[in-house]
């Protein structure tokens, strides 16, 4: 979808972009939903990705996940109105979703998840050199969106060690 709507507007079919950005909008909203249910399902059924990590503790990893996405695609449909703004934004929440997949990567570096974080950084360090590239100089949503992710993940595995967070989750769990 996002390549498609990056298509639409290179074809200057503004027109179509914001009827499927539209779909768009509501697609993700339900993505969200689904997200936070897989997490859910995934934690009531003790199910640990990683094996180093407590099925309690990496319930954060999801849920912070979601929540950057969709404060993310909020802020890049309240940003429409900025092309600028609004393209890096929706980007960048693309991107927060990649750690999962980079983590399935088949190569052993990734397989430790602060590598895997260091990679999906990598993305958005891409996204910095193309603003300096074609602007010459870092946009500010691009500044913001990307400190937001960084912080939200770096924040997130701390938090989740919290005896606040694991009776948390264990209450969604249903244990308490």
């Amino acid at each position: 979808l996002f390549l498609v709507q990056v298509s639409l507007v290179s074809g200057r079919r503004l027109d179509l972009h914001k009827k499927l950005g539209l779909f768009g909008f509501g697609l993700s909203c339900v993505m969200i939903v689904f997200g936070l249910l897989a997490a859910r399902n995934s934690l009531m059924r003790g199910i640990s990705p990683v094996p180093s990590m407590d099925v309690r503790t990496f319930f954060v990893i999801p849920i912070s996940s979601m929540f950057v996405f969709a404060t993310l695609i909020f802020f890049g449909y309240k940003l429409r109105k900025n092309p600028i703004a609004h393209k890096r934004v929706m980007m960048i929440a693309t991107i927060s979703l990649l750690g999962a997949a980079i983590f399935r990567w088949p190569f052993a570096f990734v397989h430790n998840h602060i590598l895997a974080d260091l990679t999906l950084y990598l993305f958005l360090l891409a996204i910095m050199a193309y603003d300096l590239w074609s602007t010459h100089k870092v946009q500010r949503a691009t500044i913001f969106a990307s400190l937001f992710v960084i912080v939200v993940q770096q924040v997130s595995v701390p938090l989740a060690m919290t005896h606040p967070w694991i009776h948390f989750a264990d209450f969604i769990a249903g244990k308490s």
